[in-house]
């Protein structure tokens, strides 16, 4: 009988042992010891964000200023897209995880950059013309999502040195349907502009049409009326050039979304 009774408590003392081992937060109530289940010390549970961590007062018209952003994600996690995208006007817009960048508004972006996370990436973004202010947000993707920083903006100065600059364009076009883009040619006193015109095309990088030459006097405004292509190209590419006092200057690129 003794024999029985003293392996029933064998068994108890298993059976109690083994469950407050499963459950450490008991032991600490139990014990004085806080109550806490030990926490994740390899970073997984880090949560995804993108912030911009640099950038200036202040920018020449049409002139590149630097940008910093950084990428904070879970340790062995990687980016394969962040970019800065920036325009002439403000986007509040809807930036939650997951929205879609061409429903962005921004008509400008710089080039695509990936690699490990956390970390910390650079552009240099062209300065608008026309505008107080030239507004940017960071992008990245992370394990398939895209996150968007806040907006956030820099002061445009004259610039003193030739230019060309978009203006005004439409971030979203119909195929086969009729839109206007407007450019200036600045930074320049009363020299001669000998020609400017549009370079598009539907690849990044690969202006394989151009629109019809003008010129003026520096510094002035121009627009044209272009055609958006039939379905099937889901992107437009454009790019601005003039020629003034015989030297050639580029915009950089900038694009709108068909749909």
């Amino acid at each position: 009988m003794r024999t029985t009774y003293i392996t029933l408590l064998i068994i108890a003392f298993l059976a109690v042992g083994y469950y407050l081992a499963q459950n450490p937060a008991l032991v600490g109530r139990l014990f004085g010891q806080g109550g806490q289940v030990p926490t994740n010390q390899t970073g997984t549970g880090t949560q995804v964000s993108v912030s911009i961590i640099a950038a200036p007062s202040s920018a020449m018209e049409g002139k590149t200023f630097n940008v910093g952003w950084r990428v904070k994600g879970p340790l062995g996690s990687s980016t394969n897209d962040t970019r800065v995208f920036y325009d002439a006007v403000s986007h509040p817009g809807n930036f939650q995880p997951g929205s879609d960048t061409d429903d962005s508004g921004y008509r400008s972006v710089t080039a695509t950059q990936s690699g490990s996370v956390p970390a910390d990436f650079n552009a240099d973004v062209i300065s608008m013309p026309e505008s107080e202010k030239t507004y940017f947000r960071a992008y990245c993707v992370v394990n398939g999502i895209g996150y968007w920083s806040n907006e956030e903006y820099v002061g445009t100065e004259e610039s003193d040195e030739p230019s060309v600059m978009l203006i005004s364009a439409p971030s979203r076009v119909s195929p086969d349907s009729a839109f206007t883009v407007e450019w200036k040619v600045g930074g320049c006193s009363a020299a001669e502009i000998d020609y400017t015109s549009v370079d598009w095309g539907t690849s990044p990088g690969q202006y394989t049409s151009g629109t019809e030459t003008q010129a003026g006097i520096c510094p002035q405004k121009f627009a044209i009326s272009m055609v958006a292509p039939s379905s099937g190209s889901k992107t437009v590419y454009i790019r601005f050039r003039a020629t003034v006092a015989g030297v050639e200057y580029f915009s950089p690129e900038s694009f709108i979304t068909v749909s």
